[in-house]
């Protein structure tokens, strides 16, 4: 799992550790914590666990956390959260939902996971009643449907407040 960390690390801004903690716990997990019947702060607190045991024994990852307030700071920050000792339940949903997937980032910066197949210079859309965002290929004038996706900052109904906001636009896509 470290080059996922370090490619969301690196890729993404971290501008606040427990916001980029937040994000990346729901990216690995497909916020599906309710699987293990537990609560969305319940998981997060599991993944923080897992994410400090991780930075304690990846030091250069670690130094990648929190370049304005030091490593230290960004680790003691994590701890924090972590009052789950449970890292095998944050583990057993990443295993789950990663499985042959790949871990994506976005040209804006959201990170998701999608199918083990996806290439840099997929698009991913959220369309129109299709409840998940995809991730889909150009092919010519035409698209190929590559899979679904979990993006972080797509799945509570975002890209249709945009839509409504006139930030985006409404395109036809068709399918081969």
């Amino acid at each position: 799992m470290a080059p996922i960390v370090k490619l969301a690390l690196t890729l993404t801004p971290v501008n606040d550790t427990l916001t980029w903690m937040k994000h990346f716990i729901q990216t690995t997990t497909a916020s599906q914590h309710h699987v293990n019947g537990k609560g969305m702060y319940q998981s997060l607190s599991d993944g923080a666990a897992w994410l400090h045991g991780f930075f304690e024994r990846r030091e250069d990852l670690a130094s990648l956390l929190d370049k304005q307030g030091g490593k230290d700071k960004a680790k003691s920050r994590i701890q924090e959260v972590s009052t789950s000792r449970a890292q095998e339940d944050y583990v057993f949903l990443v295993r789950n939902f990663c499985f042959d997937r790949a871990f994506i980032i976005t040209m804006n910066g959201r990170i998701g996971i999608g199918p083990s197949n996806t290439c840099k210079g997929d698009t991913v859309p959220v369309i129109l009643g299709g409840g998940v965002p995809y991730i889909i290929r150009a092919s010519g004038k035409y698209w190929n449907l590559v899979g679904e996706s979990y993006v972080d900052g797509l799945m509570e109904g975002e890209a249709i407040e945009s839509y409504a906001k006139g930030m985006i636009q409404e395109e036809v896509l068709r399918f081969i």
